[in-house]
């Protein structure tokens, strides 16, 4: 595993309570070897079956979302934190514009969105952009959550 793949307790700020938790060995192991079999550099549209049931992105969901105090947005960002190109985040400015705020079949919501036309002509529009105006750390999932957020303000200030 990457240092980069790693939690490292022992560097967490004194008393957060998700690293608290993840301190555990047993907790520690169970989401590192999850973690493992999540591949890196692959993108929503390239690899919909590891956001199927049953698979390690959907096990490690359950094993942190099952934490005391961890919610769907809080899971969601750590897991997008760790594969950004294949999990989106879920927010309800998000969730609520593209899949009408059930987190219920998000993932499957994304992947078929991306699958569609719409889809493949933003990620045409993304890797336009890529070279010019976006930086390369910056994911195609982050930059449609920036252009949903934007346009739900831009219309609630129109109203």
């Amino acid at each position: 595993m990457h240092l980069a793949e790693r939690i490292h307790v022992e560097e967490a700020p004194v008393g957060h309570p998700l690293l608290a938790r993840l301190g555990a060995k047993s907790a520690q192991a169970e989401t590192s070897s999850l973690l493992e079999a999540i591949p890196t550099g692959v993108g929503i549209w390239d690899a919909e079956e590891h956001l199927t049931k049953g698979h390690a992105a959907w096990q490690l969901w359950d094993v942190l979302h099952g934490m005391k105090g961890l919610g769907d947005t809080t899971t969601s960002k750590l897991l997008a934190a760790k594969r950004p190109h294949l999990i989106p985040i879920w927010d309800s400015v998000v969730g609520e514009e593209l899949f009408g705020g059930d987190v219920n079949g998000y993932w499957e919501g994304w992947t078929s969105w991306f699958a569609g036309d719409d889809g493949k002509a933003l990620r045409g529009a993304y890797d336009g952009l890529r070279t010019a105006e976006v930086p390369a750390f910056v994911s195609t999932l982050r930059l449609v959550d920036v252009v949903v957020w934007m346009h739900r303000q831009r219309r609630a200030a129109a109203s």
